[in-house]
């Protein structure tokens, strides 16, 4: 049976969050464009340069980590400064994406999720312990969904 493309990205998803080396959460993200082609990936971890968790050394409840949804949004493409280096004044893209995510925002990632202003829909498998992420996507019109077993979508409301 095929999966639907949510499925697959959502999959994808805990394939990049097996890269994170938390000892307390493995988290994967992946930004897809309005065509279905993935623009950036990211996985919680602590910052480049500074050491990874360990048995020995685990910064459980640090705040040492960059979040998942955090690292993707920084590795997404700034196609405006690319066209406006090329010459072409004043171009704008009007990209909606999509940001699959293994565990649901927190409520500063949902922060810089509204701030990007192009993400449009955020799909998330397991509920974070608080809710007020979720709240605060809905609140400002990012429709909101849960992948459950199967496949099934659950479309969160206010």
């Amino acid at each position: 049976m095929r999966i639907s493309r949510e499925q697959m990205f959502m999959d994808i998803a805990e394939v990049v969050a097996k890269r994170s080396a938390c000892l307390r959460n493995n988290v994967g993200a992946v930004i897809v464009n309005e065509k279905n082609n993935i623009v950036a990936i990211g996985y919680n971890g602590p910052a480049a340069g500074v050491p990874q968790c360990t048995r020995d050394i685990c910064h459980a409840g640090c705040d040492l980590a960059i979040h998942a949804e955090d690292n993707a949004i920084l590795r997404m493409p700034e196609i405006e400064k690319h066209y406006a280096f090329m010459g072409i004044p004043n171009y704008k893209l009007n990209n909606e994406y999509k940001l699959f995510c293994t565990v649901s925002p927190c409520f500063n990632c949902a922060k810089l999720i509204v701030n990007r202003g192009d993400i449009k829909e955020v799909y998330y498998r397991y509920e974070y312990r608080e809710r007020d992420g979720i709240w605060y996507l809905l609140s400002k019109g990012i429709k909101v969904y849960q992948i459950l077993s199967g496949g099934i979508i659950n479309e969160q409301k206010l």
